[in-house]
């Protein structure tokens, strides 16, 4: 072997000990800053956390295959969790006050090195291949009760998407082929946006500015404590709302192939009242339509103001 030859291998030889003594520093500089660079094993599922207390996020945003979404508020600090996610197949971006997450399962993920984002892509990822990740996924965001979040944005195939105990300006947009939402003492001054196939929708004591939904087969149960536009739109299934309107003046259409029953009067294949001023702007919408749905609305005006006698 010529002299030169010996040289270039022995050069590689320490450029190789160099950057892996390089990593290992590094990995160890980011674990005691509370960087992870892999997911955490923890009570058996693989976490990855981001830690928004620094930020000053407005907006956040899931799109994932099958998987469980909570939002929790109340929480001392605020961060999120991403649970038993595969890393190779999803990335990670923090910008401009926006926090996005996108999964993708495809081989084509691990070539997607350079995307001008914070992202879990490149040789370390490389390095680690390891087994499939196993068990259900999630993501966990916590947040406090001052939390001023702008935007959630969830998009999934399956799984069940949860929020509690949430006041704020918030608008919420879902979409999603099938599961469950959930939501419970929800109040928000903006909007709620629900689009499915074949999913089953809960809504206990919340309150919006508007709500709008559009599911092909649905299961909706909604207690809404207040409301200034309620539209909905399905094929079948089954819908069954309490609403208190935020106004005295409204406007109500129903239609669906069957019964339907609103303030408990039964009619048949349609209902349509409208006591809206025409030169006002404020009065409430109410607009279900479906092709064959069993419909059972109770609306009721504001409460009226408290005074003191």
């Amino acid at each position: 072997m010529k002299a030169m030859s010996k040289l270039f291998l022995i050069i590689a030889g320490i450029l190789i000990v160099a950057g892996a003594v390089l990593m290992i520093i590094g990995g160890q500089s980011a674990k005691n800053q509370g960087i992870l660079l892999y997911p955490e094993k923890t009570d058996g599922k693989f976490v990855y956390t981001v830690d928004l207390s620094d930020k000053d996020i407005q907006k956040i945003t899931v799109d994932a295959t099958d998987a469980d979404i909570k939002v929790l508020t109340g929480e001392e600090k605020e961060y999120i969790e991403f649970i038993n996610f595969n890393e190779n197949y999803y990335s990670i971006s923090i910008t401009s006050r926006v926090i996005k997450f996108e999964e993708r399962v495809s081989l084509s993920t691990l070539f997607s090195f350079w995307d001008g984002s914070y992202s879990f892509k490149g040789m370390r990822n490389l390095l680690n291949l390891g087994g499939s990740v196993e068990g259900r996924k999630e993501v966990l965001i916590h947040l406090k009760d001052t939390s001023e979040i702008n935007v959630f944005g969830f998009t999934i195939t399956d799984g069940d998407i949860t929020v509690t105990n949430a006041d704020s300006d918030t608008d919420y947009n879902i979409a999603m082929n099938s599961g469950n939402v959930v939501m419970k003492n929800v109040k928000s001054t903006s909007k709620l946006m629900i689009n499915g196939n074949d999913c089953k929708v809960v809504l206990e004591g919340c309150e919006f500015r508007y709500f709008a939904s559009d599911i092909a087969n649905v299961d909706l149960n909604a207690s809404i404590v207040g409301v200034h536009s309620f539209e909905f739109t399905g094929k079948t299934g089954t819908v069954k709302a309490s609403v208190r309107t935020d106004s005295e003046k409204n406007e109500v259409r129903i239609n669906s192939n069957n019964p339907i029953t609103f303030n408990s009067e039964v009619y048949n294949g349609s209902y349509t009242s409208s006591d809206k001023d025409t030169n006002s702007e404020d009065y409430v919408i109410m607009h279900i339509d479906g092709e064959s749905i069993d419909i059972n609305v109770n609306m009721a005006p504001p409460e009226a103001a408290q005074t003191e006698g």
